[in-house]
């Protein structure tokens, strides 16, 4: 059987210890980035995998991941024939930046900023997003959000209306200048803007989303300042899609489990029904 978050939930629980200071030198690995080794934190917890040495670890991973990501593109890691996941290290609870890349309620291979190895990992055209969002101090991570798309963001139409509003403005505005245009993925981008021809001009967007500690404040464990808190939103549908056995793991653990309702992100008159998943130390 394949692990899941709800896995890796367990997992996280089991291991009980949020210092990830030790994926600087541990297994014969060197990471200096948070980011990375929150990322290394996630994946060891999917796998299972905390207590395994190299090679055998990346073997592990190999064996669960279809697609393990690359710096400038999203997901951070796909699990085989199942989830993607996005990771974001925070060291507080502002505004969650991912740059050019709009909120996603779903993964879809047709996604221009994907790349091309995450669109062959597999075969696939659709994929559930989790955005998994660490509050971290140094190297001590004490706080840990899974959150759904589909709990968290609109359709991808909502974010390319609004993209594609700023492009067209964009391209009337080259050409009622005489500019010159180019193809481009952002916004917009002007080649020869001085007399030379050398200089060229990029027109980005850059996105930002609330925190989900701000969006679900009032749905989570209480922050009493020290330790560490876990929580994973999802709906309701795709908690009971995930094998008995995995949902089983959570209880047995010390993970609570709660039915709530979250407002639909397409439609605020309506709300999802949704299961929160919670555990601390």
């Amino acid at each position: 059987m394949c692990p899941d978050v709800l896995t890796a939930l367990a997992n996280i629980m089991i291991h009980h210890d949020n210092d990830v200071s030790a994926y600087l030198t541990r297994y014969g690995i060197r990471i200096n980035s948070v980011g990375e080794k929150l990322e290394l934190f996630l994946k060891d917890a999917v796998v299972d995998s905390f207590k395994i040495a190299e090679p055998a670890k990346t073997q592990s991973h190999q064996a669960v991941f279809s697609y393990l990501g690359n710096q400038n593109n999203p997901p951070d890691f796909i699990i085989k024939g199942s989830d993607a996941f996005e990771v974001k290290k925070a060291q507080g609870y502002g505004e969650i930046q991912l740059n050019s890349s709009p909120p996603k309620d779903r993964l879809h291979s047709t996604d221009s900023r994907i790349s091309k190895d995450c669109r062959e990992c597999e075969k696939w055209s659709e994929k559930d997003l989790f955005y998994v969002i660490g509050i971290m101090e140094k190297d001590i991570l004490n706080d840990l959000f899974f959150v759904h798309g589909r709990c968290y963001c609109a359709e991808d139409t909502v974010y390319e209306k609004a993209s594609k509003s700023i492009e067209m403005g964009v391209k009337n505005l080259i050409k009622e200048n005489g500019w010159e245009a180019a193809d481009t993925n952002e916004l917009g981008r002007i080649n020869k803007v001085d007399p030379l021809g050398i200089t060229s001009l990029r027109i980005r967007g850059m996105w930002l989303i609330k925190n989900p500690f701000t969006v679900f404040s009032k749905i989570l464990l209480p922050n009493k300042g020290k330790g560490f808190r876990l929580h994973c939103l999802m709906t309701e549908d795709k908690y009971n899609s995930y094998p008995f056995t995995s949902r089983n793991a959570l209880t047995n653990n010390g993970l609570t489990i709660s039915q709530i309702n979250v407002l639909n992100p397409n439609n605020l008159a309506k709300n999802i029904n949704s299961i929160m998943v919670s555990g601390s130390w």
